[in-house]
């Protein structure tokens, strides 16, 4: 069967999606972040409240969940200015 994905899809790998240790958010959001990799620009910057729509999570729980992605060494996220998105760079493991 052939699906027509409308607004398209993310994929992610296995490996990641199996970690116990990461919070399920947290896959949503780095799953999310993946898919926007070289859509529109070749850095991943959305906005919090974007990545909260895409998600279908709150803005605190996104913030919370870039904070575990930080902090697991899954992504590093560069300021770019006073009321600027954040350019989010995801950091492929090993065992990916």
């Amino acid at each position: 069967m052939i699906h027509n994905f409308k607004h398209g899809f993310s994929a992610a790998p296995n490996e990641f999606l199996k970690d116990k240790t990461l919070s399920s958010s947290a896959k949503i959001c780095l799953t999310r972040l993946i898919g926007y990799d070289g859509v529109k620009s070749e850095h991943i910057c959305p906005k919090i409240a974007t990545l909260a729509e895409a998600t279908g999570l709150g803005p605190a729980t996104v913030k919370r969940c870039l904070k575990e992605l930080k902090e697991r060494g899954l992504i590093v996220s560069t300021r770019r200015g006073k009321r600027m998105s954040n350019i989010y760079d995801v950091i492929p493991q090993s065992s990916w």
